[in-house]
């Protein structure tokens, strides 16, 4: 698909995942006509509703954080508040981090109660223009890098071809692998998936030595996407999903990549294990058993 001068990745409307829930299917995907709009670089006129559980809605914060968009795009966590960028000291760089929502970006929630999070809504307007996780992405960098001369956050879109590439395969091996190793219920599907994942997961070791990410020496959507999912897979994929035979820490050069992308602010900020683990053990059915795991902690990155 393209959005203005840029291509990215959606998944086919007719492809079947096999499971309910999982990554957003396009069932669940709400788009205003504003969305054709090009967003406005205005404080105080467009805010993110998202759930640091879930990997899309990191993956959205973490574009807002490292595109430096967090002064023209809200980026509000129910249970976290705003996301700002904190003053340095003078010792430091400026870095993200949390503050309490106002009244009217709290009163936001309620209009995304109607579709699935993450979601960019027109605080001016009232309504909800996108819950879109594969247009989103490359809307807000598109627009507002060009408009908001915040031209570095381009790097994200770069090497458009192999991004791309990445982009499929962390979808179809990693994203929709680790959903259907969870939950289809014949054996033999279950093995191919879990080698599917694991397949993935070397092939990523490999490509990743001698390469500080995916693409060169700096982040692009493909390594927000792939960060989000990799910081989750010890701590809830292993345990919950059947996926418990590797851990991330059984690949070095994928373990090293993770550890240096959590060393990021961005990313520490936006990535809290207890919501996740409360999120997925609690908030998904088939794993509910009124129990949150314990562990593994972050020591490990």
């Amino acid at each position: 698909m393209k959005y203005g001068n840029f291509r990215y990745f959606r998944p086919p409307d007719d492809y079947d995942i096999g499971i309910r829930g999982g990554p957003i299917l396009p069932g669940a995907i709400v788009n205003d006509p504003a969305v054709k709009q090009p967003l406005e670089p205005r404080p105080g006129r467009y805010a993110l509703l998202y759930s640091p559980v879930t990997p899309t809605g990191q993956r959205l914060a973490l574009i807002a954080a490292l595109g430096g968009f967090l002064d023209l795009i809200a980026v509000l966590s129910p249970n976290n508040g705003r996301l700002i960028q904190r003053s340095g000291d003078g010792s430091e760089e400026p870095s993200p981090a949390w503050a309490p929502m106002s009244g009217t970006e709290a009163a936001a929630f309620e209009w995304g109660t109607h579709v699935r999070l993450p979601a960019l809504v027109d605080l001016e307007a009232g309504r909800i223009i996108s819950n879109d996780p594969y247009l989103l992405p490359v809307k807000i960098v598109s627009d507002l890098a060009e408009s908001a001369s915040r031209k570095e956050a381009l790097a994200l879109l770069q090497e458009e071809e192999a991004r791309l590439e990445w982009e499929e395969r962390i979808f179809y091996d990693l994203h929709c692998g680790v959903y259907r190793a969870g939950f289809v219920a014949r054996q033999d599907e279950y093995e191919r998936e879990v080698e599917r994942v694991y397949r993935f997961l070397a092939d990523l070791d490999r490509h990743l030595t001698g390469r500080r990410c995916l693409l060169g020496d700096f982040p692009t959507l493909a390594d927000l996407w792939l960060y989000t999912l990799l910081v989750r897979y010890d701590q809830v994929y292993a345990p919950g999903f059947r996926l418990h035979k590797y851990r991330i820490r059984d690949f070095v050069e994928v373990h090293r990549y993770l550890r240096e992308l959590h060393a990021l602010p961005a990313c520490r900020a936006t990535t809290d294990f207890a919501l996740i683990s409360r999120g997925y053990f609690l908030g998904i059915p088939a794993l509910n058993r009124g129990i949150v795991p314990i562990g593994p902690d972050d020591h490990f990155l």
